[in-house]
C-alpha cells in the first residue's frame, strides 16, 4: 500500500510517534521513490501540520547524510518542486538546507535566498540574510586581498540585517561581530580588535 495513504489515515499524536518513533525504523523496506514521493506529499499538503512537515523534511535531509538518498533530489524539491506561501518555519528550514548545497547549485540557490532576503515575514527575511551571510564567509574564504576585505564586511551587512528583523538572533549578532574583528584585524586597528574580541568572547 502507498505509505501516504497509510499514513494520511493516522491522528496527529499517531503522526508525531511516526515521526519520532516509527519512520527511521521502516525506511530500508521501500525505494528511494517511494520515500521521496511520500515526505513531498507530507510537505506539500497545505492540511497538514507543521510539527509532521518539519519532522518530514529534516528527515530527507537525514536520508541524503545517511547516502540513502542522492543529494540532487532534495535540491531539486528545496528549488525547483518547493510550493510557495509555504508557513514561516518551514520556509526558514529550507533556507538553511539551501545553504548546505550552495556548492551545489551556486547561482540558483543564492537567486533564492536573495528573493526571501526581501519576503513580508520578519522571521523569513532574518533568516534569508543570515544564510546570505553565511554565504558570503563562504566566498571571503576562498578570495584574498581587497576582494576578502569586501566579502567580510558585505557578510557583516547581512548578519546586521538579520539582526535587525528578528529579535534573539545571538548567532547573527555574534557572526557580525566576528566580521567587525576581521576588518578590524586587516585594517591593524589593534586596540578596536582587541575590544571586539572581548565582546565575542563574553
Amino acid at each position: 500500500m502507498d505509505i501516504y495513504i497509510q499514513y494520511s489515515k493516522k491522528s496527529l499524536k499517531e503522526k508525531i510517534y511516526y515521526w519520532d518513533e516509527i519512520f527511521q525504523t521502516i525506511i530500508d523496506i521501500y525505494e528511494e521513490k517511494q520515500i521521496l514521493t511520500f515526505i513531498k506529499n507530507v510537505i506539500m499538503d497545505a492540511d497538514e501540520k507543521i510539527f509532521c512537515k518539519r519532522s518530514a523534511l529534516q528527515e530527507l535531509l537525514g536520508l541524503v547524510f545517511k547516502e540513502k538518498l542522492k543529494e540532487r533530489k532534495i535540491i531539486a524539491l528545496l528549488l525547483d518542486e518547493w510550493e510557495e506561501n509555504q508557513e514561516d518555519s518551514l520556509e526558514c528550514l529550507r533556507l538553511q538546507y539551501l545553504s548546505l548545497f550552495y556548492q551545489k547549485e551556486k547561482n540558483d540557490i543564492k537567486d533564492v535566498i536573495t528573493e526571501k532576503s526581501k519576503a513580508k515575514s520578519y522571521e523569513v527575511k532574518s533568516e534569508a540574510n543570515y544564510q546570505l551571510g553565511l554565504i558570503a564567509l563562504f566566498e571571503a574564504n576562498d578570495s584574498f586581498g581587497e576582494e576578502y576585505g569586501k566579502n567580510i564586511t558585505r557578510a557583516e551587512k547581512f548578519f546586521g540585517i538579520s539582526v535587525e528583523n528578528e529579535d534573539n538572533r545571538i548567532d547573527a549578532e555574534i557572526l557580525k561581530l566576528i566580521c567587525k574583528y576581521l576588518r578590524s584585524s586587516i585594517a591593524l586597528k589593534l586596540v578596536e580588535a582587541k575590544q571586539l574580541y572581548k565582546k565575542i568572547m563574553a
